[in-house]
């Protein structure tokens, strides 16, 4: 397992990451040990940018996740392969860390685990693919010993 980032995070805060793309990996039947991902640390102005750039949509988000692949199906697993990017607004986090009553470190890594699994094909478009995604997020969360 592999993360690319921009430098903007603690190697703690990797270390754990790592761990969590490997349980969402794993638990989804992937294969590949060799996964990788690019993680971007950025400021409220920067997620708005981009969020208005490839969703149509001129607001602040907490995380923004660009899958590689249209289907879990296509990874290939007999070679390192980059699934996807992840670009986290730190603002965010601080504010949502506070607003939810949990610390930073859990917030973030709640993101980055919610980021992971939409590089992995999960949604919450409807009412059960929210209550899917969540239990897939907690049940992750929970291996890594992040608990509410």
């Amino acid at each position: 397992m592999q993360i690319y980032t921009d430098g903007n995070i603690e190697e703690k805060h990797i270390e754990t990451m790592k761990q969590i793309l490997r349980y969402a990996v794993t638990d989804n039947g992937i294969r590949n040990d060799a996964v990788e991902v690019s993680l971007t640390i950025v400021t409220e102005a920067e997620i708005k940018e981009l969020n208005s750039n490839y969703r149509d949509n001129d607001s602040v988000t907490d995380v923004l996740s660009f899958p590689q692949y249209d289907s879990i199906d296509q990874i290939p697993e007999d070679m390192p392969v980059l699934i996807g990017d992840v670009v986290i607004c730190d603002d965010m986090v601080k504010k949502q860390a506070v607003e939810y009553g949990h610390g930073y470190d859990r917030e973030l890594m709640y993101l980055f685990a919610h980021s992971i699994l939409h590089l992995l094909g999960y949604d919450h478009m409807t009412d059960l693919d929210k209550e899917k995604m969540r239990a897939e997020e907690e049940k992750i969360l929970d291996k890594v010993g992040i608990r509410r």
